[in-house]
């Protein structure tokens, strides 16, 4: 290929490794993907810059310890880099290290005191550890310090909430929208609280402010599309993520939102066609890809459409995401190639044991292959779990059962 040629004449060309990266990554080549974002970081002679990008890639497969690891190589070399001290401080979190997250925070501040995402760490670590009330007075410094910004206004009316404070958040939000009437995060934010509350009215007039007064921002939408959509009340959850999408056409939450939609309603097609059009703009979106390919997988045209599922699925052979190994797994098991299906399966179940659809696809599998014990086991587990997780496909499940049933001998 043309990368590969590219590296051979030019060896130590750290954007050629780090595209060559890249296109292993997308084809699902991990291991591939992994030495030539090593080479890009030893090319570029320990850059920072290309460094974050090698652990960035980790993060992408929730190789927390190993990004660490890289990060940690960063910050020997440049001990002040807020950027990567950042990124460390997100995997504390995600660890569940509060301590550790609080003293990257504090290193920030040191090197920065008035970086205010310092603070929403230490916000987030202190909430961590049980404090809710330093917590919450650190969430309000934060918003304090920097009042126009959305994310220090979301995390102190998180916090507010998350320690039962709802009147409290309620207040706050009014007293914002006293001297910034048309604050759209303090709408959006207050029709949350009102949809909670029952105040269904109250939530949709500041919703439609919202969307009127900030036509270009997709969560107003969002948020009314969903309480249309949970009342049944779908045509009109339609037309309000159109109109979002009138204004902003590429905009990836209402795209999504609108799939989602027709998926719900029975529009496989409608929802195809988006999730294709996405692609187009979007081509290393694992979302968009997982979507349209468990679609494809699910309603499948013809064997064409399901080589295409595949092309774009196979990517996720070592993903870390069950749902991306099923919708693989799902895929293999329409092109009737059991054996290759049925560990994808497996490790989908092994991690989310009570998804019934997961089961549902291990078991057909099963069938199909001719373990049948197996297969009753799983199909048997996915109608229990349907009982509170229903499923699209119970119907089948029940059938496939029914006749793994009936092609048993009779015992005399």
């Amino acid at each position: 290929s043309n990368l590969r040629s590219s590296l051979k004449s030019r060896p130590e060309s750290v954007r050629t490794s780090l595209l060559l990266a890249r296109a292993h990554e997308i084809n699902g080549s991990l291991e591939l993907a992994e030495d030539r974002y090593a080479a890009a970081y030893r090319f570029s002679k320990y850059s920072p810059q290309i460094g974050i990008a090698y652990a960035q890639f980790f993060l992408r497969h929730d190789e927390l310890k190993r990004a660490n690891d890289v990060l940690e190589k960063i910050l020997d070399g440049s001990p002040n880099n807020v950027s990567a001290l950042k990124m460390m401080a997100n995997i504390k979190l995600s660890e569940q290290n509060w301590a550790a997250a609080e003293d990257l925070a504090e290193k920030i501040r040191k090197i920065d005191e008035k970086d205010t995402v310092a603070l929403q760490i230490t916000g987030a670590a202190l909430a961590g550890l049980q404090n809710s009330s330093e917590s919450e007075s650190t969430f309000e410094k934060a918003y304090e310090e920097t009042p126009k910004a959305g994310t220090a206004m979301a995390n102190l009316v998180k916090s507010y909430m998350q320690n039962g404070k709802i009147e409290k958040a309620e207040s706050f939000l009014n007293s914002v929208l006293a001297t910034s009437k048309d604050n759209y995060q303090a709408k959006v934010f207050l029709a949350q609280i009102n949809f909670t509350k029952g105040k269904a009215d109250d939530a949709i007039k500041l919703l439609n402010e919202a969307v009127s007064e900030h036509p270009k921002l997709s969560p107003g939408y969002i948020m009314l599309a969903k309480y249309y959509a949970g009342t049944k009340q779908v045509p009109e959850a339609e037309n309000i993520l159109k109109a979002g999408l009138k204004e902003e056409p590429e905009d990836f939450n209402l795209n999504i939102s609108l799939a989602a939609l027709y998926e719900g309603a029975g529009k496989l097609a409608e929802a195809k066609a988006i999730y294709k059009d996405m692609l187009k703009t979007r081509p290393n979106s694992e979302i968009v890809v997982n979507n349209l390919a468990s679609l494809i997988a699910e309603d499948p045209k013809d064997e064409d459409e399901l080589r295409y599922a595949y092309s774009l699925a196979k990517r996720f052979r070592s993903s870390k995401v069950p749902f991306f190994k099923d919708t693989l797994g799902w895929v293999h098991y329409r092109l009737g190639e059991y054996d290759a299906a049925i560990p994808l399966l497996q490790d989908a179940v092994l991690d989310v044991p009570d998804m019934p659809v997961l089961r549902y696809h291990l078991g057909m599998t099963f069938k199909a292959s001719g373990n049948n014990d197996d297969a009753k086991t799983e199909l048997e587990r996915a109608i229990s779990l349907a009982v509170k997780h229903p499923f699209p496909q119970e119907d089948e499940a029940k059938k496939a059962l029914n006749e793994l049933n009936a092609s048993e001998p009779k015992t005399q």
